[in-house]
C-alpha cells in the first residue's frame, strides 16, 4: 500500500547577522516523494508571536511541491537565535518534520526586560512594570512616540537617567479579559526611517471557572448517551452553581458536588 513521503529543500537555514528592525524571510519548498497525497495537518512554532507562515496548499500530490513562506520578526529578539517550525503530516515515517532558523540578531536598543510578563493578575487591578531602554550606538534619534496593539496595556515614555536612555512604564488597563492577553508596545522617533523599539507584553487572568472538557461531542445514534463535565472554581470568593442552560429540550443534566468544596460534577 502506498504512502506519502515529506521532504524539504532546506531543514536548517542560517540567516547570518541581522538588525532587530528588519523581518527575516525565507521560502521553504515542501515536496511529496511518496505515491499518495501528502496532507499537512498543521504547522506549529516554538516562538510566541515572532514567526508567521503561509503554506501554498495543505494537500500535495505525489511528485509535487508546495512553497512555505516563513517570516521571522526579530523585533523582540536579540543575540543568538534558534527557532523551529514543526510540520505535522500524514507521512507515516516522518509525521513531524522540523525546520530550523538560526542566526544573530543585533538590537538597535538594549531593552531590559525584553518582554514584560505580568503573570497571573486580578482582572480589575492595574499593575505597572518599568522597562529600561538604551540606544546601542550614538547619534540615534530619541524615542518619542508610543503605540499599543491592544487597549489592555498602556505604555508611558519617560526620560532616562543618562543620555540616550529612557524608561517605559508598562501598565495593565483593567478590566482585563479572562485567559491570556498579549500585545506589543512600539516606540518610534520623529524620523520615519529610524528603527523602532518593540516590547512584548503578556498577562493572564484566571477564569472564574475551569471546565473539563471544554466541549462535549455527542454521537448521532438512537441510544441515550451520558457525558460528564467537571467544573472547578478558581476564585477566592466561592460561587454557587444553581442551574445549567441546555442547548435543546433533548438534553437533561444533574448538578452534583465534586471532589472539592467548590467543585461540581455535571
Amino acid at each position: 500500500m502506498g504512502a506519502p513521503e515529506i521532504c524539504a529543500n532546506d531543514t536548517i537555514v542560517g540567516f547570518g547577522s541581522v538588525p532587530d528592525d528588519r523581518p527575516n524571510e525565507h521560502c521553504f519548498v515542501i515536496s511529496n516523494r511518496g505515491d499518495t497525497v501528502l496532507s499537512i495537518g498543521g504547522i506549529t512554532e516554538d516562538c510566541d508571536g515572532c514567526i508567521s507562515h503561509s503554506l501554498e496548499t495543505n494537500a500535495i500530490p505525489p511528485g509535487r511541491s508546495a512553497t512555505l513562506e516563513v517570516t521571522l520578526d526579530t523585533g523582540a529578539l536579540e543575540g543568538s537565535v534558534a527557532k523551529n517550525l514543526a510540520i505535522h503530516s500524514n507521512d507515516p515515517k516522518t509525521p513531524v518534520l522540523i525546520l530550523s532558523l538560526w542566526g544573530m540578531v543585533s538590537p538597535r536598543y538594549a531593552v531590559r526586560p525584553r518582554r514584560v510578563v505580568f503573570g497571573s493578575v486580578e482582572k480589575t487591578v492595574a499593575i505597572t512594570q518599568v522597562v529600561h531602554i538604551a540606544a546601542t550606538s550614538t547619534g540615534m534619534d530619541p524615542l518619542t512616540s508610543v503605540s499599543n496593539s491592544t487597549a489592555f496595556f498602556r505604555g508611558t515614555l519617560l526620560p532616562g537617567a543618562e543620555t540616550g536612555t529612557c524608561e517605559l512604564r508598562v501598565g495593565t488597563v483593567p478590566p482585563l479579559p479572562e485567559g491570556l492577553t498579549s500585545g506589543e508596545i512600539v516606540l518610534t522617533s520623529t524620523n520615519p526611517s529610524a528603527p523602532r523599539c518593540v516590547v512584548r507584553v503578556a498577562a493572564y487572568v484566571q477564569p472564574v471557572f475551569s471546565v473539563l472538557p471544554a466541549m462535549l461531542v455527542v454521537q448521532a445514534v438512537d441510544e441515550a448517551q451520558t457525558k460528564i463535565i467537571f467544573v472547578r472554581q478558581n476564585s477566592n470568593k466561592p460561587v454557587r452553581l444553581v442551574d445549567v442552560v441546555l442547548p435543546s429540550p433533548g438534553f437533561t443534566c444533574e448538578i452534583n458536588p465534586g471532589p472539592g468544596p467548590t467543585d461540581y460534577r455535571i
